[in-house]
């Protein structure tokens, strides 16, 4: 399966959105209504480190890939949402 930039490169239309609510439910939403990509927006958004535990959980079993913003450019936050598989 080629990833999301290699689609992009190939000039395909590629369909996302912003998750902000943090919930696991919008992340399965979002992943089974056909979306390519999602990000999952801690910055502006209600997500915190548990929620997107549930978040990336939903959308694991769908075709949508992750993206994640994270709240700062902090190392050990970095590195928390990196041990989470994303």
């Amino acid at each position: 399966m080629k990833s999301l930039r290699e689609r992009a490169l190939d000039g395909e239309v590629l369909a996302g959105t912003f998750l902000v609510m943090g919930s696991g439910l919008i992340g399965e939403i979002a992943g089974r209504a056909g979306l390519d990509w999602a990000v999952i927006d801690m910055e502006h958004g209600m997500a915190d480190l548990d929620s997107l535990l549930h978040q990336l959980q939903a959308i694991e079993s769908t075709a949508c890939k992750p993206i994640i913003r994270v709240v700062w450019n902090q190392p050990h936050l970095i590195k928390r949402v990196l041990d989470m598989g994303s």
